[in-house]
């Protein structure tokens, strides 16, 4: 990676662990370094500016983080993965073409699937026992 895209990686990773951080204030190095399929001392020194991953550690933060490896190497300037968005754009059209009964429908589910994660976030990611 040449030195302006590394200095860029460094700035997106200290971005993503700040945003990280600001959404769970407990959140550790170690922690975030999990969530994104990393070693601690891995994750220390990128947000230093010291060395990068190899591509399929790009590919894994990417992943683990929503967003594009264009975008983290720095020659992207929207986070945003093109695949998510022109889906993003399918579903809108899907919404806006469907029937009232199947709009519904799709909005009981969005707002069942927010209260799964609000539950989700408020027990630390624990599944309950079905038992």
């Amino acid at each position: 990676m040449s030195a302006e895209y590394s200095s860029k990686f460094q700035a997106r990773m200290n971005e993503l662990f700040r945003k990280a951080q600001d959404e769970d204030p407990k959140l550790t190095k170690g922690q975030y370094a999990s969530k994104i399929g990393t070693t601690l001392n891995s994750l220390r020194g990128w947000l230093r500016g010291s060395g990068q991953p190899d591509a399929d550690g790009l590919a894994r933060i990417a992943a683990a983080e929503n967003v594009s490896v264009d975008w983290l190497v720095g020659k992207a300037t929207s986070p945003v993965h093109k695949k998510l968005g022109h889906e993003k754009e399918q579903l809108i059209s899907r919404i806006a073409d469907a029937d009232l009964e199947t709009f519904d429908k799709m909005v009981q589910f969005m707002n069942y699937l927010e209260y799964e994660k609000k539950a989700k976030d408020m027990t630390g990611g624990e599944k309950e026992s079905s038992n």
